[in-house]
């Protein structure tokens, strides 16, 4: 089966510094440092050309790599995401961080659901958002450090 015309595709994801189950150096990073980190991992994987796909802060981790390594970017595919800071997303980051501060995982799960999901879907969904908000709910505070780490890139 071809896939983008390659008969073979190797599919590396890789959570960023700090979230999900990554380790969690102290922060802040910056988005080069997230570039260099993926750019040392396709190295060390032994591969000379990728197609990059970023989502949301991975995104603009993204657009750093391919303007860092245009000789190892095949394509670059972005879904969701910002490529300069301006005042809405400071507000939208300051606002995440004071519900990170809480220590409440369910209560920020639902403060973002209204910034990355449309009406029509959040409605034919409330069961699955209920799962996902009683599971972030069992966040320990590692989770919300790693958070600010992410938050304070922007800053």
């Amino acid at each position: 089966m071809k896939i983008l015309g390659i008969k073979r595709a190797n599919i590396v994801p890789r959570f960023l510094m700090e979230q999900l189950m990554s380790d969690k150096p102290v922060g802040p990073y910056t988005f080069k440092e997230h570039a260099d980190e993926a750019k040392a991992l396709f190295e060390h994987l032994g591969l000379e050309q990728v197609h990059v796909i970023g989502t949301s802060y991975g995104g603009r981790v993204a657009m750093e790599f391919a303007l860092l390594y245009p000789e190892v970017t095949l394509t670059m595919s972005i879904i969701n995401s910002f490529s300069e800071s301006n005042a809405y997303l400071d507000t939208l980051v300051a606002g995440w961080d004071k519900n990170r501060v809480v220590d409440n995982g369910e209560n920020f799960f639902w403060s973002v659901v209204p910034i990355f999901y449309g009406k029509t879907f959040i409605e034919e969904n409330q069961a699955e958002f209920q799962k996902r908000a009683k599971a972030l709910g069992e966040a320990n505070a590692e989770f919300f450090m790693g958070q600010k780490a992410i938050y304070d890139t922007f800053i």
